[in-house]
């Protein structure tokens, strides 16, 4: 996570238990160090150490009770991957492929996950039929 002191990030804090919502509140970063920087929220008198690498408070010898992202954007971003990679997990969870889906689909989705589908490309996509513009810049973040 890249951080510099003024940026403003959203805080989100993690309640005790599962069923807790998270707690968002919109928070500056006051300090950066080589692991750690710091946020000030205007409602709290205390400043709040996440990891730069992580983004994760630093929790001690616990688990991290809050995270921070660059913006509301990409903490939706990240809820929404996680669920629909749940609905993902359903559709792989038996086994079997839907019959309704093709090998091509299936190879564009792989190549997405960084699973090597060279031996199927080369079986079942004549040159062209996925073009490689697909996947040269498919990460937005």
């Amino acid at each position: 996570m890249k951080v510099e002191v003024g940026q403003k990030i959203l805080e989100v804090r993690f309640g005790w238990r599962a069923k807790d919502e998270p707690n968002l509140k919109d928070s500056i970063v006051t300090k950066v160090g080589r692991k750690w920087f710091y946020v000030n929220n205007e409602h709290e008198a205390h400043h709040n150490r996440y990891s730069i690498e992580t983004g994760f408070a630093d929790g001690g010898n616990y688990s991290p009770r809050g995270r921070c992202y660059e913006s509301r954007e990409h903490y939706q971003r990240e809820i929404d991957t996680t669920a629909l990679w749940l609905e993902l997990e359903k559709v792989f969870r038996y086994h079997s492929h839907p019959k309704d889906v093709d090998i091509r689909d299936l190879i564009v989705a792989a190549r997405a996950l960084k699973v090597d589908v060279s031996a199927y490309e080369d079986r079942h996509c004549p040159a062209g039929v996925i073009p490689e513009e697909v996947f040269e810049n498919a990460d937005p973040w």
